[in-house]
């Protein structure tokens, strides 16, 4: 019994390594992070620029906003493709990794923590941004600073598997205001991966 299973994991073993082989020969799994991670060595910030770069319809890859309004669509943030909004897309921005924000028509926030390298969470970080940039953006309106479908943390990682931590989430001392940790139910924390959602988004 025990060498049939070792001759069936070993065959399985063969059959997954097969169709990997394939995808590389067709480039399908290529990753154009992976490419210039190796060539380039690009870190955290780096990363940030670029998916800035892409998401800002001011830079110079011509595409206006198709990057931008991709991108919102998938995070679920409600806006109208139609009207013009007056963008601004900033990296390295009081800390936070990528924020967007609109002000006309309405006032829409978005920030991207980006954990490419898989860096551990530091205390109340994402909270901290939050407050930052979603919270006060919002005028102090706590029911405009959860709704979801204008405010919005994405935890971008490395890799699927991997999520924020609870400590992220808790109001540091220094902020005083009787919220003292941020609402996940209400639906306004995101996951997204590199290899994955990332991925798909660029290639779509």
């Amino acid at each position: 019994m025990n060498n049939k299973l070792l001759t069936n994991f070993i065959e399985e073993y063969k059959s997954i390594e097969k169709k990997w082989s394939e995808k590389e020969i067709k480039g399908e799994d290529f990753n154009v992070f992976d490419f210039m991670h190796s060539v380039f060595g690009i870190g955290e910030t780096k990363h940030s620029k670029i998916v800035a770069y892409f998401l800002n319809p001011s830079e110079n890859h011509g595409l206006g906003t198709l990057f931008l309004n991709s991108f919102l669509n998938k995070i679920g943030i409600d806006f109208d493709e139609n009207i013009k909004y007056n963008w601004v897309i900033t990296s390295e921005d009081k800390h936070a990794d990528i924020v967007i924000k609109a002000t006309i028509p309405q006032k829409i926030s978005v920030v991207i923590e980006n954990k490419a390298n898989e860096a551990e969470d530091q205390a109340n970080q994402l909270y901290r941004y939050w407050y930052d940039h979603i919270y006060t953006f919002q005028d102090e309106d706590l029911d405009k600073a959860e709704n979801k479908n204008i405010s919005r943390l994405v935890y971008l990682s490395g890799f699927s598997e991997k999520t924020y931590t609870e400590v992220s989430l808790e109001k540091p001392y220094n902020i005083n205001i009787d919220y003292h940790k941020l609402d996940e139910t209400k639906g306004f924390i995101t996951n997204w991966s590199f290899v994955t959602e990332l991925r798909n988004w660029l290639t779509e």
